[in-house]
């Protein structure tokens, strides 16, 4: 699939959507969430988002639900279930509660999930720095399935979405436990692709925005159950989406949320121009990133072909998925115990009187057992503990299914794959 240039200019005009009477823009309202549903003229082949990393923490005693996510993705319509890419941020227990951050996938359908993380576990040490990550989702060359590509590095393809194609697209914003969390303000630069090849923005008048719980500067808001909510466009005719943004204050909240699209406060990065691997220029990918992640395809000469060969595109080290890293969290112990992973993978499901079997392997033991991939970023041989079994099991958004087998990593806690259902 030919991934084409971006057509617009980036003047932003701040404006705001209420939520709509359109129930059918989220799932359910009974959380602390916000969906962005986004609808084109045409088919969409491609949806692009990128944002900077915040700082995202977490205070209090229970806070084994309290899992941040942010997300782009399709759920078609008369479908039950869709694929997401996006980020998640835990707290994180080893050896006490702060925060981790990891990018991940998650194909669902109404028999299973499949979910992926993408790179080892960010920590809250050192804090997060301001980068700017991107995330796509293209169709795939059947035509059927998407593919899945964060920081312009290909990761993998979906396996069983529906053959029909989809016009809407969706982002979603979901602070299970808000009283505990504190999201600093979050730019979503949005965009996609359409029948031409070309990547662009979305109309205003085919948006729809739906906050669960009021905007902090609605008279009936509270301070540590509001959230910031907001739209800016290009100010042209028609007015067009450049970016949505969001803010989960902590109980001082403020009514003003200013806007995140600046680059780190750190020194500048030496830039290293003339480093060119599958026809990218890493130098110039690196300051695109930097300044303008939403430009990078246009802007880097050879980064929209690379990605269409499934190339290594970006080889920053920040950035890259396809080299051994190092977590950047530790439970300070060489291994976690089997009783402690599991403790890890009750934040993500329930389960009523079903047994657990739970076994230590390693990264290519899994792989080759069950036919399954995981990014090149975690070293063949690093530990895993498996922890499967053949009941049912609900995750926290209430969905049940038959089985599941989750992987995680066993120095870290983190989970690296799981599948439910048929996906297993």
């Amino acid at each position: 699939m030919l991934v084409s240039a971006f057509t617009l200019g980036f003047l932003t005009v701040s404006t705001t959507t209420s939520a709509s009477a359109n129930g059918n823009c989220i799932d359910s309202l009974h959380e602390f969430r916000a969906d962005l549903c986004l609808s084109a003229p045409e088919p969409i082949l491609g949806l692009f988002g990128t944002w900077r990393n915040v700082d995202i923490t977490f205070e209090g005693e229970n806070l084994d639900l309290s899992r941040v996510t942010m997300n782009i993705g399709f759920y078609p319509a008369g479908y039950t279930g869709g694929v997401a890419l996006g980020l998640e941020s835990d707290p994180w227990p080893y050896p006490g509660w702060s925060e981790a951050y990891s990018p991940y996938y998650e194909e669902t359908s109404n028999s299973g999930i499949n979910y992926g993380a993408i790179r080892p576990t960010r920590g809250s040490t050192p804090a997060p720095d301001g980068t700017n990550n991107t995330y796509m989702l293209v169709r795939a060359d059947n035509e059927s399935q998407w593919e899945i590509i964060y920081n312009f590095n290909y990761i993998t393809s979906t396996e069983s979405m529906p053959e029909t194609e989809t016009r809407n697209a969706r982002s979603i914003f979901r602070v299970p436990n808000p009283t505990a969390t504190t999201v600093a303000p979050i730019d979503n630069r949005l965009q996609y692709m359409g029948g031409n090849l070309y990547w662009t923005r979305f109309d205003m008048d085919s948006i729809e925005l739906v906050n669960s719980h009021p905007t902090c500067d609605s008279p009936d808001a509270q301070d540590d159950v509001c959230m910031n909510s907001t739209l800016s466009s290009n100010g042209g005719e028609p007015p067009l989406l450049v970016s949505w943004e969001l803010e989960k204050p902590g109980g001082a909240s403020s009514t003003t949320l200013e806007s995140t699209d600046q680059p780190p406060t750190s020194s500048p990065r030496q830039i290293d121009r003339g480093n060119i691997v599958n026809g990218v220029d890493q130098g110039e990918l690196a300051s695109c990133l930097e300044n303008s992640s939403e430009s990078c395809l246009q802007d880097v000469q050879g980064l929209a072909e690379c990605i269409t060969q499934h190339d290594i595109c970006n080889t920053l080290p920040e950035y890259n998925t396809q080299a051994p890293q190092e977590p950047f969290v530790s439970s300070n112990q060489e291994v976690l115990s089997g009783a402690e992973i599991e403790e890890r993978l009750h934040t993500r499901f329930e389960f009523t009187d079903t047994p657990l079997t739970t076994n230590l392997t390693n990264i290519q033991d899994y792989e080759q057992e069950f036919n399954v991939s995981i990014p090149d970023a975690w070293s063949s041989n690093s530990p895993l503990w498996v922890v499967s079994t053949n009941g049912i099991v609900t995750d926290t958004e209430g969905r049940s299914y038959q089985g599941l087998r989750a992987a995680f990593d066993a120095s870290t806690g983190q989970a690296v794959h799981y599948c439910t259902g048929s996906f297993c």
